[in-house]
């Protein structure tokens, strides 16, 4: 034995009284685990914290104009609203500034107001009564009558989905939830779609959830199963308790197995409610609770997704420097401006931009007529995708790739004070997740 093992050796030796090292766990495959991305699915009314009904809307008297952080002056506010939470404002003659997109809470004063931004710097000139209905990614209209779940995942076309983020509903190590809710009696379900079944050939899998059935109408629970050449194996059903209770299921994947899912079935009531947290697919015999890595991931969606207020829009970046010398910049809310498919936590996004800028092309100076993406509006700055103009009114292209502030915003900007970008399409079709 060398002399520099025997060293190393007794040193660690000499800790083990005082330090545990722990093993890492099995590494999860389960694919967009935290239920960031839903590109197939739209938008709808919120569900209440309870998971028992959805948030009513508020009527919204007037709002404040010549600003971009704009109060909306509401009687009532729902007890299960929160700053974070997306509204979609209606109305007759209300402010397009208003109405282009959901927008994110900024602030509540109860019974009072909500404070809200519009996207794309949109400043309201008017006020009018209007309706403020609280939104979320999926729900009935935007998930029900669709089999795309949160991307990497189906389920029964009748099952609504929606991504659940009440701290109240959510399991320990989790960053959101998958809200359920049963849309019949009798069993649905909820599994992985296109894995990579040569990962799991020959191999022993094991699949486990966390799952938090809320609302219960009668005796049925649910319970996890595996399905590959050779059937559909179930585990035991969950007991009827309250929390989240976790179960784990270990399949046998032949070597010829031409495919490999795993998932939920619900077997509660009509109306019933569940949350299902921390999804983990793991090779080996057994999982044990809250033991998996998680690699960071990158994630194909179903569906490119475009943000509301980016699809043939016309961009209007302001006139002063707000933030810094020479950023023209207008924020852009990846969670809001596309109803919610992009969850706040993303890290960071790849796609394309195009447009048409009408504008003389700079020579003989250092700014460009452009649109770039940062992810602060002030340092430390990570600067993204750059889209310059190369010839007036001719289109540009470029592909893009968006760094987030870790909140779901990211700043666009030009380098010149008041461009103006026509026919402007960002699309995107790679995520970051964590």
């Amino acid at each position: 034995m060398s002399t520099r093992l025997v060293i190393l050796l007794s040193a660690l030796a000499a800790l083990a009284p005082f330090t545990s090292f722990a093993l890492a766990g099995p590494v999860n495959y389960a694919p967009n685990s935290q239920w960031e991305i839903f590109s197939g699915e739209g938008y709808d009314a919120r569900e209440n914290v309870a998971g028992a009904g959805v948030i009513g809307a508020m009527a919204v008297s007037g709002n404040t104009t010549g600003s971009n952080s704009i109060v909306l002056s509401v009687a009532a506010t729902p007890n299960d609203l929160k700053v974070g939470d997306l509204v979609k404002v209606s109305g007759r003659d209300v402010d397009p500034a208003l109405t282009a997109a959901p927008m994110r809470v900024t602030a509540i004063v109860a019974n009072t107001s909500i404070t809200v931004s519009a996207p794309l710097n949109g400043i309201p000139r008017i006020s009018r009564p209007a309706i403020a209905l609280p939104v979320n990614i999926g729900m009935r209209a935007g998930s029900m009558r669709t089999g795309d779940a949160a991307d990497g995942w189906s389920k029964t076309t009748t099952l609504e989905v929606w991504r659940e983020d009440n701290a109240i509903n959510l399991a320990p190590g989790s960053t959101y939830a998958l809200g359920v809710k049963k849309d019949i009696g009798s069993q649905e379900y909820l599994g992985t779609t296109n894995l990579d079944v040569t990962r799991f050939r020959g191999r022993t899998a094991t699949f486990g959830a966390y799952v938090y059935q809320k609302v219960r109408g009668g005796s049925g629970t649910w319970r996890l199963f595996c399905n590959s050449a050779e059937g559909v194996i179930t585990s035991a059903s969950a007991p009827t308790q309250e929390g989240y209770v976790w179960l784990e299921l270990p399949c046998n994947v032949s070597l010829q197995a031409p495919f490999f899912q795993v998932g939920v079935y619900f077997n509660g009531a009509a109306d019933d409610t569940y949350y299902v947290a921390n999804p983990v697919l793991a090779l080996g015999a057994s999982i044990g609770v809250n033991n998996y890595e998680k690699p960071a991931e990158t994630l194909t969606p179903v569906n490119g997704i475009v943000p509301i207020t980016w699809n043939n829009a016309k961009i209007n970046f302001p006139t002063t420097a707000r933030n810094s010398p020479h950023y023209y910049d207008i924020m852009f809310d990846a969670y809001a401006e596309t109803g919610g498919q992009i969850a706040p936590s993303v890290i960071s996004t790849d796609g394309q931009l195009e447009g048409v800028d009408a504008g003389a092309v700079q020579t003989g100076t250092g700014f460009v007529r452009a649109i770039g993406f940062r992810n602060n509006a002030v340092s430390p700055i990570v600067v993204g995708g750059i889209l310059p103009q190369s010839v007036a009114k001719v289109k540009s292209f470029t592909t893009m790739n968006i760094t987030l502030d870790g909140a779901g915003h990211a700043w666009a900007n030009s380098g010149v004070p008041g461009d103006v970008w026509t026919n402007v399409a960002l699309e995107f079709d790679r995520f970051h997740l964590k």
